[in-house]
């Protein structure tokens, strides 16, 4: 077994439920045991466009799948219309499966510290 993050860029185009669906039938490819997580990460512009379009639902899933299955899979997915685009990443023993949306706050919560810091510094130094 190997540990591959699939990343999947579905057509905002289509209806939320079908959407929804989309990310279901993904999640099928997959039994119980290979998928160890997800992070259904939402609407993001693209820096570029893909078939016509600017923004796509990204879909995250952590898997532990056999090497030989990918190719299987690769397949099964390039025949969704729905799927814009999808990447398998190798996951190496040490990386960490990162949530969008933790990461997001985490940054904003730094981000808020770093101004009150900066600001208190500029106080000091007006004194």
């Amino acid at each position: 077994m190997a540990r591959y993050e699939l990343v999947a860029l579905l057509d905002p185009r289509l209806p939320q439920e079908e959407v929804e669906a989309l990310g279901k039938k993904l999640r099928w490819f997959f039994d119980d045991s290979a998928l160890k997580d997800e992070d259904d990460i939402g609407l993001l512009p693209l820096e570029y466009a893909i078939k016509g379009v600017d923004r796509a639902y990204f879909l995250s899933l952590l898997l532990d799948v056999e090497p030989a299955m990918l190719e299987e899979i690769r397949k099964k997915i390039s025949l969704e219309k729905g799927v814009l685009r999808f990447f398998f990443y190798k996951m190496w023993p040490k990386d960490k499966f990162f949530k969008f949306k933790e990461l997001n706050a985490k940054l904003e919560e730094s981000l808020s510290k770093a101004d009150e810091i900066s600001w208190e510094f500029g106080e000091m130094n007006m004194s």
